[in-house]
């Protein structure tokens, strides 16, 4: 049970669809430089995969705006009655607005505003996150989503220098090569890719094959301004390694029916 998690799925299509326009249709310039900038993981996320990936942070982050933009646009009645449902939803414990009004001293006249914001923390604290992973298998599953984002991020890595992060960069414009990808990273890529080539549909799945680390591929190559984030990982076949090497962007829509 330790690779389930019940998951809710509220408002995860709708987020994943709205960002997943954002990521094709807007100018990063827009939405993920300011990101970028803000995101304290970020380092990290770009030399090794991590569980919580760049691709994690960059939902939970938008998906806050949104909790805010709902917040600060609606009116307070109607924002109470969402962030109670959404707090059920996810099991989260709250007070009601009368307990939350005599616990803290309020009046009446006065209680509504201070009201949203406790429960607008408690979606921060625990909400977010798990709304970030919901939305993250769905966009995760999407490999030429991971393309497009990975290439914004690579539009951000290509211009910095190694004086300037030597811990970071291989060279100017290349981040260093993770030489190790965990078990549980090649054991994401396989079941994504369903153990066939991302680019040609080779089964890759071998009954006696249960090391798919050198069949791991950066979408983006590190050449090209590519991180060791996992979701600029795609499983690929030998044949298709050595004809994309370290100067091509490539993967496929291809993915196969459940019947």
């Amino acid at each position: 049970m330790d690779r389930y998690s019940e998951f809710k799925f509220n408002s995860t299509y709708h987020l994943a669809g709205d960002l997943r326009q954002l990521v094709f249709e807007n100018a990063p310039e827009e939405y993920l430089l300011d990101f970028f900038a803000l995101d304290p993981n970020l380092e990290r996320q770009l030399l090794a995969p991590q569980k919580q990936t760049i691709l994690h942070d960059f939902i939970e982050a938008k998906y806050n705006e949104g909790v805010e933009y709902f917040g600060d646009k609606m009116g307070h009645s109607e924002v109470i009655n969402e962030w109670h449902q959404l707090l059920l939803d996810y099991k989260v414990l709250f007070s009601t607005q009368a307990e939350f009004s005599k616990a803290e001293g309020y009046e009446d006249d006065e209680i509504e505003y201070p009201y949203v914001s406790y429960l607008e923390k408690l979606i921060y604290s625990q909400v977010s996150s798990k709304v970030a992973d919901e939305t993250f298998q769905l966009l995760f599953s999407d490999r030429m989503f991971c393309l497009r984002f990975n290439s914004l991020i690579a539009e951000t890595i290509k211009p910095l220098l190694v004086r300037d992060h030597p811990t970071l960069l291989e060279m100017d414009g290349k981040i260093k090569r993770c030489t190790y990808f965990p078990e549980w990273v090649q054991r994401a890529v396989f079941l994504r890719d369903r153990g066939c080539c991302a680019v040609c549909l080779t089964d890759l799945s071998g009954l006696l094959k249960t090391d798919y680390h050198d069949a791991i591929d950066h979408i983006v190559p590190l050449n090209l301004g590519g991180s060791n984030d996992v979701t600029n990982f795609q499983l690929i076949c030998r044949s298709c390694n050595l004809k994309k090497l370290g100067h091509t962007i490539r993967t496929s829509e291809y993915y196969p029916k459940y019947f």
